[in-house]
């Protein structure tokens, strides 16, 4: 069931239970099924971890490395070096280990 965090700071009100407005969502209906006022959710799928591609990990630094006066940059993140290149960090990631823009060899660190 979905529930909006309105309703249930309501709910944690009409009962007496203090410290509610303090509360994120999964607190406040972890405390609201603890004392048994709202129902225990339904057995059905399980929630599908996330794909390990899909994981974010932050940063990703990467090293520019320009072909013809080879000099080395070392940016921080992804998004830093697609900064500079006026490219998303997306694109930057798709071109590791290659030739970006004709001048750069690009490595994801």
């Amino acid at each position: 069931m979905k529930y909006r965090v309105k309703d249930l700071k309501e709910l944690i009100k009409e009962n007496g239970i203090k410290g509610g407005s303090m509360m994120i969502k999964q607190e406040l209906i972890d405390i609201l099924r603890e004392k048994q006022l709202l129902p225990e959710p339904l057995p059905g799928k399980p929630i599908k971890p996330l794909q390990e591609w899909s994981k974010q990990k932050v940063p990703r630094p990467v090293t520019l490395k320009d072909i013809e006066t080879g000099e080395i940059t070392l940016y921080p993140s992804l998004y830093r070096a697609g900064r500079s290149l006026h490219k998303s960090p997306c694109s930057v990631m798709l071109f590791n280990g290659r030739i970006m823009n004709g001048k750069y060899n690009v490595t994801v660190l």
